[in-house]
């Protein structure tokens, strides 16, 4: 149903609602039969006007005008708008639901519409709950009272969203068959029933000999005698009939010259059955143009080529050379027509083929076979190029052989597209590797760190309580040792997993190296012979600078142990600039300007399958009981987590190069040197302790009563919130566990700082998160205890949070 129909239905619902409204007010007992009247009509009127906006997806409202802010909504309005049937509207409800880049047009029509009477009819979007977007089509009128102040705003909404989508696809479909019809190869032309051209496309106009505008308007008298147009009349008007034909005239072109050309044409009607237009395909079938076209088309191909396509006598002489070939075999074609193909064959060549086996495949070729090869080829310059032929046999007319086609493209290409699609295969595959035995260690140390939390502060506690002589304290001073020396490795499992926590400094990585270079000759002995080559240039980084020594230790030791009778060790330092897309960029290191550090040795070397290894945790090439293999992939670990990449190049006996690559910063040097360690100092202040792990609880509650603080314990965030909220004196310090179930350290910390905005926050984990740590980097102004923690680490913590001036690193970071 139009939607003009609708507002009718509208109105009349509308005035028999008024009739009804007047028939109670004035009514009395010899009323009541009009009044049941007017109920039915207005009954009937409602239904009428429900299922005609069903129909026609119509919705009808009602808007107060002013301060009033009521909205009536039809259910189509709620369908329309995606909201539940029966929900209660505002004015402010439907422009919530109009699209955002529609609201302010929609709200000066409506503004346009009270305020000056102008019409409201307007199209724009609602954009649903969903997020899904409809196009409607809204009008209204504005009712006034008797003083001609407007009252309300009454109108309907309609769904022409379809319409939108039609006409988009229209519009893309029009404009994709206007490019076929101007690509086509051939012409198409357009004539109105008087013979007057309304069209034509590039081709049908080069036809003619004319521009596209040139030829529009023109009869087509102008481009052949009348005989013929009534020939194609008579076709056109069989094809009404359901009669396919096609049949050959002659055109005249503009300087006279005449072309023989195929004319399929087509009739087209109007809704009426009317004769409008036909519309013809039109092809040359000349001799002379087909032939020319042909010829054109294949040139083109061949030319354009970027395989080498050379024609040859079956005698081997060379008959034509195209662009292709130019390219491969650097040789013009003036310079090898007419010259045998043996100028491209290197007598050498291993797989070559000689006189005598070129001679056989031409025989063969003769014989109508299609010949397949590789081969190594000469090029003008002496050089040599592995080639894939293809040989075809050339026929005439009649179908005798009479040359052949030798289609080479060359094989570098693809050979090395081919390896370092295997290389980065195989990077990737390492680093998926890499990637999951490092969310396992990660796991592993993360479950570790906590039982080492116990049994190094018990071991501390019960070695306080021994006297000296004791015959337990030197069995409790072994578990402490081999407590420490797993604390070790786990540090090492977070490094490798990228799960350490680092304080980033921007540094020179020159200086760092000088201030080592001492330390290191002592570790490296006096049969290796320590060298430098750093650049004076050198660009800055942003590292940790204790990870970074690490980094540099761990490599010159590695390198010791790979020279057993002694050597050389060089380290070198320089800027470089990386490019990912550049072919044999490792996988995973971006673009960008990188500091480089190369660490080379003398030593043994490695093959592929070690140095394919080489980062693994627990890999190693020493004997038992002579590492952990734990060294590189801490390495690895480090440099992945600031960053950046690391690499080593290796062969048996040659020894091994190490490449780490950390991005540069322009940022200026930090010169701020590492604190000193505050003294263990007892307390007396409260502390709320927050921890998951029942014995690491009960071991740091034990160590902090001892050392004089009065502690206040949770199991978990929800527990702590009560305890904190009803606590009745001051609570000093917040000390939590980051990672627990349901509430993080992280939140706990942010729910109690309103309650209690004087109290410190010591934040512990055993591994990073991202609650407090981006990529393994603590954020500034957050105090932190890495755990394992001993009793002295716990204490000095404590301390340093609680002395840390206000505004330090004793707070949550925000």
């Amino acid at each position: 149903m139009p939607p003009n129909e609708i507002e009718d239905l509208r109105r009349q619902v509308a005035t028999l609602q008024a009739q009804n409204a007047l028939l109670l007010h004035r009514m009395d007992d010899g009323q009541a039969i009009g009044h049941l009247q007017v109920e039915e009509a207005l009954r009937e009127s409602r239904r009428r006007l429900e299922e005609a906006q069903a129909i026609a997806r119509v919705g009808s409202w009602t808007s107060g005008i002013g301060a009033s802010r009521e909205l009536e909504w039809s259910a189509e309005c709620y369908r329309i708008f995606g909201e539940p049937i029966g929900t209660v509207v505002t004015v402010d409800t439907f422009f919530a639901g109009v699209h955002p880049a529609d609201r302010e047009r929609v709200a000066a029509a409506s503004r346009a519409a009270i305020e000056h009477g102008a019409p409201y009819d307007i199209e724009h979007r609602v954009q649903r709950r969903d997020g899904t977007v409809v196009w409607v089509h809204e009008r209204a009128v504005v009712e006034r009272d008797e003083g001609g102040r407007p009252r309300r705003l009454v109108g309907t909404i309609q769904d022409i969203d379809e319409r939108y989508l039609t006409v988009a696809a229209l519009e893309a479909s029009e404009q994709r068959y206007r490019r076929i019809v101007e690509n086509t190869s051939e012409g198409v032309w357009v004539y109105d029933p008087a013979g007057r051209t309304t069209f034509v496309n590039a081709r049908m106009a080069e036809m003619l000999g004319r521009s596209v505008q040139e030829c529009i308007g023109l009869p087509i008298t102008a481009f052949t005698d009348t005989n013929e147009i009534e020939v194609v009349r008579a076709r056109i008007e069989r094809r009404r009939q359901g009669i396919s034909e096609q049949g050959n005239i002659v055109v005249r072109r503009k300087d006279d010259s005449t072309l023989r050309v195929s004319v399929r044409a087509t009739p087209l009607f109007d809704a009426d059955g009317v004769f409008e237009a036909a519309i013809a395909l039109v092809t040359d079938v000349s001799e002379h143009g087909q032939a020319d076209e042909l010829r054109a088309r294949l040139a083109a191909i061949v030319e354009s080529s970027e395989d080498a396509i050379v024609g040859a006598t079956l005698d081997a002489i060379i008959t034509s050379w195209n662009r292709g070939a130019e390219l491969l075999y650097q040789y013009a074609a003036h310079e090898v027509v007419g010259k045998p193909l043996l100028l491209l064959t290197p007598p050498t060549a291993p797989g070559s083929a000689s006189p005598r086996e070129d001679g056989q495949l031409l025989a063969r070729v003769a014989r109508g076979e299609v010949q397949r090869y590789e081969a190594t080829r000469l090029r003008k310059d002496g050089s040599r190029v592995d080639v894939v032929v293809t040989v075809s046999p050339v026929r005439d007319a009649s179908g005798t052989v009479i040359g052949v086609s030798k289609i080479a493209r060359d094989l570098t290409a693809r050979r090395e597209a081919e390896a370092t699609q295997r290389r980065t295969e195989e990077q990737f595959r390492q680093a998926q590797k890499m990637e999951a035995v490092g969310r396992l260690a990660g796991g592993v140390a993360h479950d570790f760190n906590n039982l080492l939390s116990v049994i190094l502060s018990y071991a501390t506690l019960a070695l306080e309580d021994l006297k000296e002589g004791d015959p337990l304290r030197a069995d409790l001073l072994e578990i402490e040792a081999a407590g420490k020396r797993a604390s070790l490795l786990t540090r090492q499992l977070l490094a490798f997993s990228r799960q350490q926590v680092l304080q980033p400094r921007v540094l020179d990585l020159n200086q760092i190296l000088l201030g080592m270079l001492s330390m290191m000759r002592r570790l490296l002995g006096e049969d290796v012979v320590l060298t430098t080559a750093t650049d004076p240039s050198l660009g800055r980084v942003l590292a940790d600078p204790g990870q970074i020594e690490q980094v540099l230790m761990n490599l010159a030791l590695n390198a010791r142990d790979a020279m057993k009778a002694g050597g050389k060790l060089t380290i070198e330092t320089t800027n470089v600039e990386v490019e990912a897309d550049r072919p044999g960029t490792p996988v995973g290191i971006h673009s960008g300007a990188y500091v480089m550090i190369a660490v080379s040795d003398t030593g043994v070397g490695m093959d592929a399958p070690t140095t394919a290894r080489i980062f693994e945790p627990f890999f190693t090439t020493k004997e038992t009981g002579k590492g952990t293999g734990l060294g590189l992939s801490t390495v690895f670990g480090i440099v992945r987590q600031s960053g950046g990449w690391v690499g080593v190049y290796s062969e048996p006996g040659a020894g091994s190069t190490f490449k780490v690559y950390l991005p540069r910063t322009d940022q200026p040097v930090d010169e701020t040197g590492r604190p000193p360690l505050p003294r263990i100092a007892r307390g007396s202040e409260t502390i709320l302790l927050v921890e998951d792990e029942e014995q690491v609880r009960a071991v740091a509650c034990a160590i902090l009563r001892r050392n004089g603080y009065h502690v206040v314990e949770a199991s978990n965030g929800g527990e702590a919130f009560l305890i904190a909220r009803e606590f009745p004196a001051r609570i000093h310090l917040l000390l939590t566990d980051v990672v627990m179930p349901r509430m993080s350290g992280r939140v706990l910390a942010e729910e109690l700082a309103p309650l209690r905005p004087a109290m410190r926050v010591l934040f512990s984990s055993g591994y990073t998160d991202d609650a407090i740590i981006h990529h393994g980097v603590l954020d500034a102004g957050v105090a932190f205890l890495q755990k394992p923690f001993t009793p002295g680490a716990l204490l000095r913590k404590v301390r340093e949070t609680l002395d840390a001036p206000p505004g330090g690193k004793a707070g949550l970071a925000k």
